[in-house]
């Protein structure tokens, strides 16, 4: 009886690569990475030698969603003092502050004038009177 094979002899497979076997992929050089440089050096290192920054640039956010917008999670324009969203649906286009607190813009001025009445209604009676001579 004659042993049968399961496959092909391991002589044959000598100098081809099998899955079995680790083959390092081979890229494109990249002109910024110098040749000899580690694994280790590339990530400790994100900008390549005689680079000017000392930090990746940080993206600025500038604009920010009005509270309708942040509550149905949308796209907000961030025009002001409404946005698109809020005009189409007519509602009252409301921000919020750094600390949180709400900013309406709409009747801001309106609103300061009706308290600046109402304090100026309460200091005049402790006003002196005035004697005209």
């Amino acid at each position: 009886m004659t042993p049968t094979s399961l496959g092909p002899s391991p002589t044959s497979l000598e100098g081809k690569p099998t899955n079995h076997q680790y083959r390092p992929h081979h890229h494109a050089t990249d002109s910024s990475v110098p040749q000899g440089t580690t694994a280790h050096q590339r990530i400790t290192q994100p900008y390549p030698q005689g680079s000017t920054s000392t930090e990746p640039q940080k993206k600025k956010r500038q604009t920010q969603a009005c509270e309708y917008c942040r509550q149905k999670k949308i796209k907000c324009n961030s025009s002001r003092p409404t946005c698109d969203n809020c005009k189409k649906r007519g509602l009252t286009c409301q921000y919020s502050n750094q600390n949180g607190k709400r900013i309406q813009r709409q009747g801001l001025f309106e609103n300061l004038e009706k308290r600046l009445e109402n304090m100026e209604r309460l200091i005049e009676p402790l006003k002196p009177n005035e004697c005209t001579p």
